[in-house]
């Protein structure tokens, strides 16, 4: 606790770095109102710290430095003089120090909750867990996926985005946030062997659970999705409609898709799995009202 709370932040920072023992190395220092840092952003801080050695770590997200620091207690007689002018920013920037700047893809290093409009914002991107629209961007760029792959992605993110919302219209309760997150980062991996597998392996180990189990069925479907509506399915039937960047029927589909391949045992997957999206497609068509491929341009702009 800060007995002198109330003559400023740099008060309580120096209050907390003076309860620190000896046997500490290192401190982060996070605002109470940065609430959604995720995980792996502090075990990347704890990383590159320890193979410094490091004055202070920072999280950059697209450019900006953001919190939490992670900052040597052999700083700890300098934070403990009086405040300088600009405050521990000031002291930290100081070009003595051998300072390391990591990449993170965590938009909340840079969000702090000032009030209930933040909140609002905020709550929408870390229950559950899934990377914004803009953190999809970012990752998408880092991977350079060829342009043809891009288009593709964000037809189907639109196309599944705009179909969970009808049916939230009637009364379902998709998560819009985990549909937009995995139809746009569905093919991550494309281009590697077993690339539905490679892409859930790669959005598990950036945290993001959810947005991989959807990645991981989006080529064969799991059993436990097959004849249901939820955020699986929508991306699933979603990729099965969308040819590059155009949205076509099931049928035309299938044509396209049983034209690349010779091999009756290839030809057969590819008729299950454009037999098990128009079941899907029946099942959406059922709670909305209409065919789907009578309505395209009305309903999805194409």
């Amino acid at each position: 606790m800060n007995p002198q709370y109330d003559q400023g932040m740099y008060a309580s920072i120096q209050a907390g770095v003076r309860s620190l023992d000896n046997t500490i190395d290192a401190f982060f220092l996070l605002p109470v109102d940065y609430v959604s840092v995720r995980p792996e952003t502090i075990c990347s801080l704890l990383r590159v710290y320890e193979a410094g050695p490091w004055a202070v770590v920072y999280p950059v997200y697209q450019g900006q430095k953001g919190h939490p620091p992670l900052i040597s207690t052999k700083l700890r007689n300098r934070i403990l003089e009086e405040e300088p002018e600009g405050g521990l920013r000031a002291l930290l920037e100081k070009e003595s120090l051998n300072k390391a700047e990591i990449p993170v893809r965590d938009q909340g290093i840079l969000l702090d909750l000032d009030g209930d409009m933040d909140y609002q914002e905020m709550i929408r991107g870390i229950l559950p867990l899934f990377p914004t629209r803009r953190e999809c961007l970012t990752i998408l760029r880092e991977k350079q996926l060829p342009e043809a792959v891009l288009a593709h992605v964000r037809a189907v993110s639109e196309l599944s985005v705009r179909l969970a919302e009808h049916l939230n219209s009637r009364g379902l309760r998709l998560h819009l946030g985990i549909v937009q997150a995995a139809s746009l980062l569905h093919d991550i991996a494309k281009g590697e062997d077993d690339h539905a597998l490679k892409g859930s392996l790669f959005l598990t180990g950036l945290g993001y659970p959810e947005v991989a189990e959807i990645i991981a069925s989006h080529m064969v479907l799991a059993p436990e999705h097959q004849n249901r509506i939820n955020e699986t399915t929508i991306v699933y039937l979603a990729d099965k409609l969308v040819f590059e960047d155009k949205v076509v029927m099931l049928a035309k589909r299938q044509e396209d898709l049983l034209g690349r391949f010779q091999e009756e045992a290839a030809r057969q997957a590819v008729k299950e799995k454009i037999g098990q999206a128009a079941l899907i497609q029946k099942k959406i068509e059922r709670v909305l009202g209409f065919e789907l491929e009578k309505t395209w341009k009305r309903l999805f702009s194409w």
